[in-house]
């Protein structure tokens, strides 16, 4: 797994717009996934898609920035696409339905297929999520509560690693030992 670690995002230029949206943008694809019933690897996934977008000369211009929730809403059915099985997986309308149908399914379909042509078709990701079990697996207790508690206390605050930026330019592998570490 950490050979195919996700690549760090380079971070955007200071006062970039997207870095203003990014926290709101990061809680609302959570907010989202609950509501899918997605797992945390997914949100992790959308997250780092969409960074990968919004970082890029493509997509970091100012007539794109009203397009950022639809861009948040493709990455996130692309992640459940890449991580999710075929039953869990939504549908655009589903997702449009969470923007209370803001954009046509026409103009979905249209952006997905940008998305992937700007991510020259790679949407492979390994995230801080994606270490989760295996690090926890390597120091579990005796005791299925006390893992459990230990698990929430961890994804908790990858949650909140999720969301500031900086944290994207270190190794998921680090950056979920770190997370690991401080709960």
């Amino acid at each position: 797994m950490r050979q195919t670690e996700a690549k760090p995002v380079p971070l955007p230029p200071a006062g970039s717009h997207y870095v203003k949206c990014r926290v709101p943008l990061v809680a609302w694809i959570i907010e989202v996934s609950d509501a899918l019933k997605l797992s945390n690897v997914t949100a992790s996934h959308a997250c780092y898609l969409m960074d990968r977008l919004f970082v890029s000369e493509k997509l970091n211009k100012p007539s794109e920035r009203p397009m950022y929730q639809l861009i948040a809403m493709i990455c996130i059915l692309l992640a459940s696409k890449y991580i999710e099985t075929a039953l869990y997986t939504p549908v655009m309308a589903e997702l449009n339905d969470m923007s209370e149908n803001t954009y046509s399914l026409a103009l979905f379909r249209e952006v997905e297929l940008s998305a992937l042509q700007w991510l020259d078709w790679n949407v492979n990701a390994i995230t801080p999520m994606n270490y989760l079990k295996p690090f926890l697996a390597l120091g579990a207790t005796n005791d299925d509560t006390t893992n459990q508690e230990i698990s929430k206390l961890v994804v908790l605050l990858l949650g909140l690693v999720l969301q500031d930026f900086s944290f994207a330019s270190y190794p998921p592998s680090l950056v979920c030992a770190g997370a690991i570490y401080s709960g």
